[in-house]
Formats: C-alpha cells, structure tokens, sequence
C-alpha cells in the first residue's frame, strides 16, 4: 500500500491555496477533550498506518496520522489540516512560534502535540503556506527556517527532542532522561547542622520572652 502524503489544493496559477475547504467551514468544533500524551498519539498512528498496510518507518505518513489535540480543529489528523485548512495551520505555526520565544506555559503532552505539528515542515507546499502566513504577521522567518533545517535532519523519533533542546540527544540520553522522570529521585532531608554560629545576646532574650509565655499561659 503506498504511503498518504497530502494532496495540496491548488490555484489557476499553480501555487497551493490558503482558503478553508468544504469540509473544513461545515466542521463542528468537537467538545473540549483531555489532551492524549505523545505515546498514545503515536501507537493510535502506527495502529492507523498498519491497518492500510503502510510502513511505520515513515515518518511523513506516520505524523499525517497524528491527532491534533487542541484548538479549533482538535480530533483531526494533521494530513486533513494540510488538505483542509492550509492557512489556518500556517497561523498556528506562526502562533506556536511566537509562544516558544515567550516561553510556552502548554502542557507536556500539549507541547509534544504541537512540536509534531511541525510535520508540515516536510512539505514544499504547506512550507510555502507558512512562509506567506508568517510573514503576513510580520514575523521574522529566521525561527522557521531553524526549524525546518533542524526537523528534516534529524532520525525519527528524535526530531521533537531537537526542536525543544536545540541539539541532538541520543537514544541513551532519552532513554535516560525518559527514566528520570517516570522514577524521580527521592530527596531525605539533611538536618545535621555542620556549623553553628555562637548565640547571641538578642537569642537568649527571645527564648527568655518564649518561656515567660508559656508559664503565663499555663495559669489560665
């Protein structure tokens, strides 16, 4: 079975249109859902590319499968966001671009959703959208063009950790991080105080105040 790759809308003049589709303007936001963490959103993926007989190694059919799991089109796979909504999808790049450089307060499982997003990266087409979108917003396009250099040179399953890190990590260096987190290390306090500098007058006179009123509230 051949891999899907998105089919882009295209113009008169052959370039890829922006415009909302069809299906994209009849969609009826889905109800608020609990974001899906990154390994969820990839074994459903993997579940999907296998049912049609397509190759898992893939990447650019492997991420067109991911789920989008926030805004306006949540519930939907990135490859019908790409043939649906183009421009919508190059305003969220723009967007998450922008919120990175703030400092993006999103959720784990939020921010891996987001940095797969950037699976469009992959593709002449929605790279063109995206191009024209961000700089619509008058942004600069140093950021993406990081980004997409970053994403397509890197080995799958290893780009998100990139994009976020800014360098490549090894599979032992995830491996290890990955373990970190998922058993913490247990913190005992240590009350052993090694130094102690001499009481001064002021102490003695506290701890004398303290004790006159507990004597005085033990009369009551």
């Amino acid at each position: 079975m051949p891999p899907k790759y998105p089919s882009f809308r295209k113009g008169r003049d052959g370039a890829p249109v922006l415009y909302d589709s069809d299906g994209a303007r009849q969609y009826n936001e889905r109800a608020w859902f609990p974001p899906r963490g990154p390994s969820q959103v990839d074994n459903d993926a993997k579940e999907c590319v296998r049912g049609r007989g397509g190759d898992v190694s893939d990447r650019k059919d492997l991420l067109g499968e991911y789920i989008l799991q926030f805004g306006k089109y949540r519930g939907q796979k990135f490859i019908w966001l790409l043939e649906n909504c183009p421009g919508y999808v190059g305003w969220l790049i723009g967007c998450i671009l922008e919120d990175r450089r703030k400092g993006d307060k999103s959720s784990v499982s939020q921010m891996a959703n987001k940095d797969a997003l950037l699976y469009c990266s992959l593709f002449e087409d929605s790279r063109t959208i995206i191009r024209q979108k961000i700089s619509g917003r008058g942004q600069d396009l140093d950021d993406w063009n990081r980004v997409v250099a970053r994403f397509r040179n890197v080995v799958p399953g290893q780009q998100f950790h990139v994009l976020l890190s800014g360098r490549e990590l090894s599979p032992e260096v995830l491996r290890r991080k990955a373990k970190r987190i998922a058993n913490p290390k247990k913190v005992t306090p240590n009350l052993t105080q090694t130094s102690r500098s001499p009481a001064s007058e002021d102490d003695f006179k506290l701890l004398q105040s303290v004790e006159e009123i507990e004597a005085q509230s033990g009369k009551f």
